[in-house]
């Protein structure tokens, strides 16, 4: 069937449906044991001829979360797993257990001892016997569950919790700031440091992460309704400083001193303001063009002496927006923006009904799986009642047709429960057949959003260059 990637996509598929339904380690290695060839049977994939890829699929979907990886092919169709942990931090023990507290407990609950001795509980009883394993798994959970920070420390004893909290509160980092800005940064921050510093964060996209806490910021911290009240963007600024600094901390950790992150985040941040302030413009010029917030004074304010720095807006006697130069592009960059959003939309419905037609399957499988059951339980019935039947004699017509009826009726019922699995059977093509339109509409959807991307790269472009020109200005006007 198809090329390897087609193979290697289906069985990730398959193995990712697999893990969303199951609720243990234990129950996800039994489903992919006996059903994952199955169902690559049922999609006319050839098992001998894509057992390497579908090898190397099973290892790398194992080792993405947390394990290695053993397996065998066996000749009933079914696989043999023998996994091994190797991340301790990020694996299968942890994600499941993170299902079951989601579905008991709220992220803004208090972790309380009870909280804390239900989740070890269910973590020793349902996923990990060992207990030293236990422990790690739980601890794991239950921090990134509550959203401790990275060095919180959370230890027990006996089932008696503990909790360290790492806790910045801005308050050292705000104290440094203040010390920073009293003097200059650059005093206080060597080159050799500088240099360091920017090695240890050289993997790290500091601009994009620029980018992201600014957008967060203005979307979670300031309203843009205050835009005109005095020290906005100095506030705006700041609080990007502060984010920025915990961040790059969460890689630095205690390789650099606190003080040298805080002169580090301030002098980038300040440095690559054209970055905070070209987001802030977007945000502006979204809430002018929705009209969600009144930005009219701003966009008042710097009316006809924003210069324009695409050519092919400028006129021999205008260097500057003008309002009707803002509207054309906000209005044909949002009308791509809006088309994008609908058909995302349907993308995400499609791949919702593909996740639901995936469960309908397993769902309709475990039932062959139990009706299978019962059929080899008639087979034997019905091979013993043979024998016995053999050792009747032959005047005993009494027991004679009793035996015969009771191998009528189990063959009987062997065909009412062959006649259902074909018929299961033929629903899980009928499904698949669904699937695979919807499968199809999915890759249509997303060659849809891609051709309408290529075709408004000149929207896309004419409202970044506007957006950079009014955060410039911003900049320096305000800054």
């Amino acid at each position: 069937m198809g090329s390897d990637n087609s193979v290697y996509e289906l069985t990730l598929e398959i193995l990712t449906q697999l893990h969303k339904v199951a609720k243990s380690l234990d129950e996800l290695n039994n489903d992919i044991s006996k059903n994952l060839l199955t169902v690559l049977q049922t999609q006319k994939i050839n098992i001998n001829q894509e057992a390497e890829i579908i090898r190397r699929c099973v290892i790398d979907f194992y080792y993405q979360n947390g394990f290695h990886i053993l397996l065998i092919f066996q000749k009933d169709n079914t696989l043999k797993l023998i996994p091994t942990l190797r991340d301790s931090n990020d694996n299968f023990y942890i994600d499941f257990l993170l299902k079951w507290i989601r579905s008991n407990f709220n992220p803004k609950q208090k972790l309380t001892k009870e909280i804390f001795q239900a989740i070890f509980n269910h973590t020793k009883q349902n996923l990990i016997q060992d207990d030293l394993l236990c422990r790690d798994i739980t601890r794991s959970a239950i921090k990134k569950f509550f959203n401790f920070n990275a060095r919180d420390s959370l230890f027990f004893k006996d089932l008696d919790l503990h909790v360290k909290k790492f806790d910045y509160d801005f308050v050292q980092i705000n104290e440094e700031l203040r010390r920073i800005r009293k003097l200059d940064s650059s005093i206080l921050l060597s080159e050799a440091d500088r240099s360091y510093i920017s090695y240890l964060l050289k993997q790290t996209p500091l601009k994009a992460n620029l980018s992201a806490i600014a957008t967060n910021i203005l979307k979670r911290k300031i309203n843009l309704k205050n835009i005109n009240q005095e020290n906005f963007y100095q506030d705006f600024l700041h609080l990007i400083v502060q984010d920025f600094r915990i961040n790059i901390g969460k890689i630095l950790g205690n390789s650099v001193t606190s003080l040298n992150q805080t002169c580090f985040a301030e002098e980038y941040v300040r440095s690559h303001k054209k970055i905070a302030f070209g987001t802030l413009a977007r945000l502006i010029l979204e809430a002018n063009h929705y009209h969600t917030h009144n930005v009219d004074a701003i966009i008042t304010k710097y009316l006809n002496k924003i210069p324009i720095n695409n050519p092919k807006f400028k006129k021999p006697d205008q260097i500057f927006y003008s309002m009707q130069d803002f509207d054309n592009i906000c209005n044909e960059y949002f009308q791509v923006q809006e088309s994008i959003k609908a058909i995302e939309q349907k993308l995400k419905d499609a791949e919702h009904q593909i996740d639901e037609k995936s469960n309908q399957i397993h769902k309709i499988q475990q039932e062959m799986k139990t009706k299978d059951t019962i059929l080899q339980n008639l087979n034997n019935a019905y091979e013993s009642k043979k024998e016995i039947a053999k050792t009747i004699d032959a005047d005993d017509k009494i027991n004679q047709e009793a035996t015969n009826i009771a191998i009528a009726n189990f063959i009987s019922e062997q065909k009412f429960i062959l006649e259902d699995l074909e018929k299961m059977a033929k629903h899980i093509e009928a499904i698949n057949t669904e699937k695979a339109i919807l499968n199809e509409q999915k890759n249509e959807f997303i060659q849809e959003i891609q051709k309408i991307q290529l075709a408004s790269q000149t929207q896309d472009k004419n409202f970044e260059l506007l957006a950079q020109s009014l955060g410039d200005i911003i900049v320096q006007n305000e800054i």
